[in-house]
């Protein structure tokens, strides 16, 4: 695997090894879940939620033999990784049409609850707290740029939200369309990250740029994704 190029998620089967299946990541999603003497590999957790809750994250460069009920993983160098399993504590019905005939019209119909919940897990004795997402309020009074960087119809959104942000924090606004140029970002800017799931290749890149280069960056997905992790 160290002379592969690109971005992948394999999952390979050999003649000389039945009763085993060998997987291996870059920057693709992938999930291996296990129960009751099963293993499941997925891009995503929802589509193992009916069979288990029980979950590895199978971290970037690294590769795992799966037997029945059990998964190693290894890095590149060979040194096994030790890992335990995450419980997955969401209802599989999130992740469903629930419904509706698109999952667009879903969604449309859930902002408000999106809204509350997404306010409630930062609201603390009636103050906004912003110390789980480690961002400091001396930090937030220096930022003087907000980046909205997304990708496809979540670009569109983001070019909607500016404006509201624009008129509540006084600060101005960007939103940038999500691809593989490098953009230029001011230093005391905050960049907020969405896109949908056809986005998350180019999002996982340019989040670990803006990492690379210490820029705080806030991330709009659920926590079991792939570029939340």
């Amino acid at each position: 695997m160290v002379r592969v190029r690109g971005s992948y998620a394999l999952e390979l089967m050999f003649k000389d090894y039945p009763g085993e299946i060998w997987v291996a990541r870059k920057d693709s999603p992938m999930i291996i879940g296990i129960a009751d003497g099963e293993t499941y590999v997925a891009s995503d957790v929802p589509a193992i939620l009916k069979y288990t809750r029980n979950v590895y994250y199978i971290g970037n460069l690294e590769f795992a033999k799966l037997t029945p009920g059990e998964a190693h993983f290894y890095n590149l160098d060979g040194d096994e990784i030790e890992k335990e399993t995450t419980e997955i504590k969401w209802d599989a019905e999130a992740a469903e049409k629930a419904g509706f005939e698109h999952f667009m019209m879903k969604e449309i119909h859930e902002q408000p609850k999106a809204i509350q919940d997404t306010l409630n897990s930062v609201i603390k004795e009636d103050k906004i707290d912003l110390s789980t997402v480690e961002i400091t309020d001396e930090e937030i009074q220096n930022f003087d740029q907000i980046y909205i960087v997304a990708c496809g119809s979540a670009w569109h959104v983001g070019m909607a939200a500016q404006y509201v942000f624009e008129d509540l924090a006084d600060i101005p606004e960007r939103s940038i369309q999500q691809n593989n140029k490098e953009t230029l970002f001011f230093t005391e800017s905050i960049n907020i990250r969405k896109s949908r799931r056809m986005g998350e290749l180019q999002t996982v890149a340019r989040l670990r740029r803006s990492r690379s280069k210490r820029r705080k960056s806030l991330i709009c997905y659920f926590l079991e994704d792939n570029r939340s992790r």
